[in-house]
């Protein structure tokens, strides 16, 4: 493939369009490998980043042709998904999910839509009217999702919904809508333009049943000396995300009957983020296995690596807390 003046930009990068090979997911998350003309250094670029970095050995702006054929992401690694429960303390006296909890959760998700899209560090400018059109109640599922609306240069805007799922009967309603105004934190240092918005409409169909993705934010507090998630927050998150995913399934309360065992396979880092995917693989009578799943994603980097299976038995059980049939797998 030759280049021509038709196919750089402006910083004499070139410019990588996808031809004829659709994405699964409604990010364009598809990665290429590009070699650095100058120095042959081989390096990888978002398919959603038209405007390729600079390469990162020798500081050139040509890059030659793909090396490899475009691989895009499953739409469970592509894609923002984060449920979680609601606990009494997170509630008011009535019951009701806190606003200022919801919006805080909704804000985070802004956040990694923003960093996953420009692999940039963002902070929020603001946040348009937000419409509470349905409560939240204690025990409920409540499931957030996101997408890029619009992009400037500096700047983007992010769509999240928080949807509230009864776990009993599955019935799910949305209960608000927001539109945050992301801006890159580095916009000072970093002239680039940021990546284009994704050409999909926003996506947000409910994940399926049996199954549950946990998202979580390394924090100072999460971590020991050497900046590493504590194994036991880990495990605790694993544990929930293990707990929902087999209440997804059942119907019923569930509770939990064994770990068979958890492995520790690499370190999570502070600053990045923990994702957790729980999916119910195997069913008896009363009770179910559930696959867990954790790895961490360097946010400005897009590197994902395992960190953690684990498999745990749980239980479906009654009104009066005995052991009841857990519903085939469908």
């Amino acid at each position: 493939m030759k280049v021509g003046p038709g196919d750089t930009n402006q910083n004499n990068q070139l410019v990588i369009r996808s031809t004829g090979i659709a994405s699964t997911s409604h990010f364009n998350q598809t990665i290429y490998e590009v070699a650095c003309v100058s120095c042959g250094h081989r390096y990888g670029a978002n398919g959603c980043d038209l405007w390729l970095r600079r390469c990162p050995t020798c500081g050139g702006g040509e890059a030659g042709e793909p090396l490899v054929s475009p691989m895009t992401q499953p739409r469970h690694l592509a894609e923002i998904r984060h449920t979680d429960l609601v606990f009494p303390d997170q509630s008011n006296h009535q019951g009701s999910y806190f606003g200022g909890a919801a919006m805080a959760e909704m804000d985070k998700i802004a956040f990694l839509v923003a960093a996953r899209h420009a692999r940039r560090p963002f902070v929020t400018a603001s946040c348009d009217k937000l419409d509470f059109v349905a409560p939240v109640h204690v025990g409920n599922l409540i499931e957030l999702t996101g997408q890029v609306r619009m992009v400037g240069r500096t700047s983007l805007i992010v769509d999240v919904e928080l949807a509230a799922e009864d776990l009993t009967t599955g019935a799910r309603h949305v209960c608000t809508r927001g539109a945050f105004t992301m801006v890159a934190a580095d916009r000072k240092t970093n002239p680039d333009r940021l990546p284009p918005s994704p050409d999909a409409a926003p996506h947000f169909a409910p994940s399926p049943p049996a199954y549950a993705r946990t998202l979580q934010l390394v924090f100072p507090g999460d971590t020991n000396h050497l900046g590493q998630l504590f194994g036991g927050n880990a495990m605790s998150i694993m544990g929930k995300a293990a707990y929902i995913a087999a209440s997804r399934h059942t119907r019923f309360d569930v509770g939990m009957a064994a770990s068979d065992k958890i492995d520790f396979i690499a370190p999570t880092r502070e600053g990045e983020m923990l994702d957790v995917i729980a999916e119910v693989i195997k069913v008896g009578r009363t009770s179910m296995t559930v696959s867990v799943l954790a790895e961490a994603e360097n946010l400005m980097t897009g590197e994902r690596r395992k960190v953690g299976t684990a498999d745990y038995v749980m239980v479906a059980l009654d009104d009066e807390g005995r052991p009841t049939p857990a519903g085939a797998l469908g």
